[in-house]
C-alpha cells in the first residue's frame, strides 16, 4: 500500500473498514458520489450531519442493509429508478404496473378509448351485466339460457321434479331480483312470481264465450 496508487487497485466489491483512521487530503467533491471532505460539508448552510449522513446512506450503502424509516422520506424531487413490478399490497409501484392499474381500477369504461383489437380480462368474469336489447349488447347467462331452452322469458313450463330447471323459477309466489332478471320483469310488472301452488293453469279467454266467469291474466 506504501507503493502502490489507489486508482491502480480494482474497486473493493464489498465495505472497506479503515480501522479508524482518517482519509486525508482529499479534494472538495464535485459529482454526488464524491467523498466530502469536512469543509465543503461545514461550508454549505443548511447541511447538517442528519443531512450528511442521509447523503451517506443513499449514495454509497444498499438500501437493504439500513434499519426501516420511522417517518415519512422525503428524496428531494428525485426519482427512484429500476423499480420492478410490484406484487405485494404494500410495494410501489412502477410507472407500468401504475398505468395499467389506473385504467382497470378508478377509470370507468365508457371514459376509455374504444378498443382496436382483442382485449383481454385474464381469465376473469365480467359481472353485473344487464340483459342485452340491441343485437350488439354483451348477453347474460341468464340471457343465452332462455334462448338455449328455447322457452320464452315469462312462459310457464310443467315439469316432473321438485326443483326447478336451470334458467326457471317454481311459481310460488317468491321474490325475485328485478334488476337482475329486467327481462321477466318488463314481463311480469311485478317483483313476485306467479303462484302457482295446488293450482291448475286456466286458459284465457278475451271473449268470455268459452270461460264465462272473467278472470285477469296471473289472476287466482
Amino acid at each position: 500500500m506504501a507503493t502502490t496508487v489507489l486508482n491502480s487497485i480494482t474497486a473493493p466489491t464489498a465495505s472497506l473498514s479503515l480501522n479508524s483512521q482518517k482519509i486525508t487530503n482529499l479534494a472538495t467533491p464535485t459529482l454526488n458520489t464524491d467523498a466530502a471532505t469536512k469543509a465543503y460539508v461545514d461550508s454549505n448552510a443548511g447541511i447538517t450531519q442528519a443531512n450528511a449522513d442521509l447523503r451517506y446512506y443513499l449514495n454509497t450503502v444498499t438500501l437493504n442493509n439500513i434499519s426501516a424509516p420511522t417517518s415519512s422520506l422525503s428524496l428531494n424531487s428525485q426519482k427512484i429508478t429500476g423499480l420492478a413490478d410490484a406484487t405485494l399490497a404494500t410495494d410501489a409501484l412502477n410507472r407500468q404496473t401504475g398505468d395499467s392499474r389506473y385504467y382497470l381500477g378508478t377509470t370507468t369504461l365508457n371514459n376509455i378509448t374504444l378498443a382496436n383489437g382483442t382485449v383481454s380480462v385474464n381469465t376473469n368474469k365480467i359481472s353485473n351485466c344487464v340483459d342485452p336489447v340491441s343485437a350488439q349488447d354483451v348477453a347474460t347467462k341468464a340471457y343465452v339460457d332462455a334462448q338455449v331452452s328455447g322457452a320464452l322469458v315469462g312462459s310457464i313450463t310443467m315439469w316432473p321434479t321438485t326443483t326447478a330447471p336451470t334458467g326457471y323459477f317454481l311459481c310460488d309466489g317468491s321474490a325475485y331480483n328485478t334488476t337482475t332478471y329486467a327481462a321477466l320483469f318488463a314481463v311480469l310488472g311485478t317483483g313476485t312470481l306467479p303462484d302457482l301452488r295446488g293450482k291448475f293453469v286456466r286458459g284465457y279467454d278475451p271473449t268470455n264465450v268459452s270461460d264465462p266467469d272473467t278472470r285477469a291474466i296471473l289472476s287466482v
